[in-house]
């Protein structure tokens, strides 16, 4: 069958284009440093770029998630650290308060004191982290204290509820960052105490000592748990940390080039392209003679 000079130009030209998109190929893995271009370069190798590249990224936002759990439990540790400290200066006038060489005045004085301990604890159940009260469980924009008497209260009640808030720190795992109010309730000793002062009740003094030591109790046992989820936050940061360096090893072992086999390849490139054209342009010329003829 005879080949017209029409077919073979428009062969020559499809080869040329062939040629050259190798070649433009090769440049662009040169200068990108990545093996694979498009996904047609390597269907199989793509699709684990893709599942890599998805690890990392979910993997960055646990561990964002977990640093605003860490933050969230700090501010939380804080205030039950300010509780204990509260419950401890009580306890040491509780102590001093039962001395039975104390007269009633004295004891009105450290029920002074006993009063601004027991604002400042107020204030402590209220303290709010990044705008939302930390002790009210899920209703973060209610105040979970509330006094009866802003100056003097009798009483203290819980608004707040007994929800968890949790944050995911990995697939299918997540921890609590929050400490509810109804789990610890150091006003209503408090405030015994302070009655018990101002009523020179010495034999109810005498327990104060001892209702407030159990407070505590409660306070730290609080804090050794807040302790034992930041731990876990903290390892769990840092196996996310240790995944994200082996996902990024498994995607320069996937991506990168062998930079000399790909130099050698767009030298052939190029010297393939620049043969092409040399024949495609003696072709050009043969057709031209021809239609002369």
């Amino acid at each position: 069958m005879r080949v017209s000079s029409q077919q073979m130009t428009d062969r020559i030209l499809t080869h040329l284009a062939r040629t050259q998109q190798r070649l433009a190929t090769a440049q662009d893995r040169v200068s990108s440093g990545k093996r694979i271009q498009v996904p047609s370069d390597d269907p199989v190798d793509t699709q684990r770029l893709l599942a890599a590249k998805t690890d990392i990224e979910l993997g960055q936002q646990y561990a964002r998630n977990i640093n605003v759990a860490l933050g969230e439990l700090s501010a939380t540790e804080s205030s039950l650290g300010e509780f204990t400290n509260l419950l401890s200066r009580a306890s040491e006038l509780a102590v001093q308060a039962a001395n039975g060489t104390l007269n009633s005045s004295e004891r009105v004085s450290i029920a002074q004191e006993l009063s601004q301990l027991i604002a400042r604890a107020i204030d402590v159940g209220n303290t709010q982290y990044a705008g939302h009260y930390i002790f009210s469980g899920q209703l973060t924009n209610t105040a979970p204290y509330v006094p009866d008497d802003p100056t003097t209260p009798t009483v203290v009640v819980y608004a707040g509820d007994t929800g968890r808030i949790d944050r995911e720190v990995s697939a299918g795992s997540r921890i609590s960052v929050n400490i509810t109010g109804d789990r610890m309730d150091p006003f209503a000793t408090l405030i015994a105490f302070r009655d018990n002062l101002l009523a020179d009740d010495t034999g109810a003094l005498g327990l104060d000592a001892g209702l407030l030591n159990d407070q505590l109790d409660v306070m730290l046992r609080l804090r050794s748990e807040i302790g034992a989820v930041v731990r876990r936050a903290d390892t769990s940061l840092v196996r996310l940390a240790d995944d994200e360096v082996r996902l990024r090893i498994d995607l320069a072992m996937i991506e990168e080039l062998d930079l000399a086999q790909t130099i050698v390849e767009l030298q052939m490139s190029e010297t393939a392209y620049e043969a092409a054209l040399g024949v495609a342009a003696r072709s050009m010329s043969l057709s031209i003679l021809d239609f002369l003829r």
